[in-house]
């Protein structure tokens, strides 16, 4: 099941930059988004149905923390972000590696900092490593 998380992740994150490097920069950004979440709700509303969720919706409704509405305003802001970075010029062979880095650095001092979580020395190494990976590729 790992494996097919990481895929479905490998091949969203690839379609994602694609998507958003393709719409069209003289639309205002907030429109695709709409149509974005709508899409991304009728495919919840068909996967959920397919899972059994829907016949416990009440229930499983009442699980849902404040954090499931928090990620839908911060994925909003997340999309625009990229959107409107491709718009002034980045491009996919810098804005993916230069944008995901920098959250994976933000998430490790996070998990570190708050959440008592530790990176072994081979882990810290290979984070130095992406970091400058990604400063040659966009020098």
């Amino acid at each position: 099941m790992k494996l097919i998380a990481l895929l479905i992740i490998l091949v969203s994150g690839v379609l994602y930059q694609i998507c958003s490097k393709s719409i069209p920069s003289d639309v205002n950004p907030f429109i695709p988004l709409l149509c974005t979440y709508a899409v991304a709700f009728l495919c919840a509303l068909l996967l959920a149905a397919a899972s059994g969720g829907l016949a416990q919706i009440g229930t499983e409704l009442k699980k849902v923390n404040r954090f499931s509405f928090l990620l839908g305003a911060v994925i909003c802001f997340y999309e625009l972000g990229f959107l409107l970075a491709y718009r002034h010029g980045f491009s996919l062979t810098t804005l993916p590696p230069l944008a995901n880095i920098l959250v994976i650095v933000a998430v490790c001092g996070i998990g570190l900092l708050f959440y008592g979580e530790s990176m072994p020395p081979l882990h810290l190494a290979g984070l130095g490593l992406a970091v400058v990976g990604v400063i040659l590729t966009i020098v």
